[in-house]
């Protein structure tokens, strides 16, 4: 059975609107009778010192949505500093060997997804690059992409095998797709607007990267 950990600061109106959306995800699993299972770090519980007890070998899937660096997650903002969550220094531990990690925070993929799978990780999806959620019309379905990633990966259909990380990660790569697609085209909003939101979305489809192992399954 798959354990997820859920790493979700809430400090600002970004991470805010993550842990909205991301409630969703964790009601899904809550009412999945037994499909999955999961531990839920929120708000002020989400520190360094909180995240490093919950990576335990029972967890098969690491979902981290916030802000982030090339070589960091920040779990808040106090006093204008950053506190992080998880470091490179973390990594060292070999903390997430053997784990699946889903990173919606910008530039992670750079040095920390590389350094995760160097050290152990089966897969590392996240961005190399700025993640934008002022994507207009189709901010939803952003989200509801990052949802079905989340869920396809760790909700086992009983009688089937499990879905792997490449498949799961070419059906949120084809989301992302179709938001750009979506912009081309001429679509929904003013010109002015629809030019601000296809570059943000061509952005986050540029960054998007999968690192490790394309076949591994929770």
């Amino acid at each position: 059975m798959a354990h997820v950990l859920f790493i979700r600061p809430c400090y600002d109106v970004e991470t805010r609107k993550l842990v909205s959306w991301s409630n969703e995800v964790i009601d899904r699993l809550d009412m999945s009778d037994g499909l999955a299972t999961f531990t839920d770090l929120l708000g002020n519980d989400v520190t360094e010192f909180n995240v490093l007890a919950a990576l335990d070998d029972y967890v098969s899937l690491v979902v981290f949505h916030g802000h982030g660096g090339d070589s960091y997650f920040v779990s808040r903002r106090r006093d204008g500093l950053r506190e992080m969550a998880i470091t490179i220094e973390t990594l060292t531990r070999g903390l997430l060997r053997d784990k699946i990690i889903y990173a919606l925070a910008c530039n992670s993929a750079r040095k920390l997804g590389r350094l995760s799978v160097q050290t152990g990780a089966k897969a590392y999806v996240g961005y190399a690059g700025l993640v934008s959620l002022t994507l207009g019309e189709t901010e939803r379905d952003f989200f509801v992409a990052a949802s079905r990633f989340i869920l396809t990966l760790s909700m086992k259909t009983p009688g089937r095998s499990r879905t792997s990380c490449g498949d799961a990660f070419a059906a949120l790569k084809a989301a992302h797709e179709d938001i750009v697609a979506f912009y081309q085209s001429g679509r929904g909003v003013k010109s002015f607007n629809r030019a601000f939101y296809l570059a943000n979305a061509e952005d986050n489809l540029e960054s998007l990267v999968l690192l490790g192992d394309y076949n591994a399954t929770i």
